[in-house]
C-alpha cells in the first residue's frame, strides 16, 4: 500500500509573526475518523500535527 500525500491548498498556509509556516487540515484528510480541523506545521521540508504528540512527518502536496 502506497502512502497517499495529504493536499493542502497553498492558500490554506499562514505564517506566523515568527515567520513559522502553518496550516490548517481536515481529520478526514488525515485517515482519522473526525470531522474536526487540525493545525499543522512545516520544519524544513517536512509538515507535522502542531497539536498532537505524532512524532512522523506527513506526506504533503501542495496544491
Amino acid at each position: 500500500m502506497s502512502i497517499q500525500p495529504i493536499k493542502i491548498k497553498k492558500s490554506d498556509i499562514e505564517i506566523d509573526e515568527n515567520n513559522e509556516i502553518f496550516a490548517t487540515v481536515s481529520a478526514r484528510s488525515l485517515g482519522l475518523d473526525s470531522d474536526d480541523s487540525l493545525r499543522m506545521f512545516n520544519a524544513g521540508k517536512k509538515w507535522y500535527l502542531a497539536d498532537e504528540s505524532f512524532s512522523d512527518p506527513f506526506v504533503v502536496e501542495l496544491c
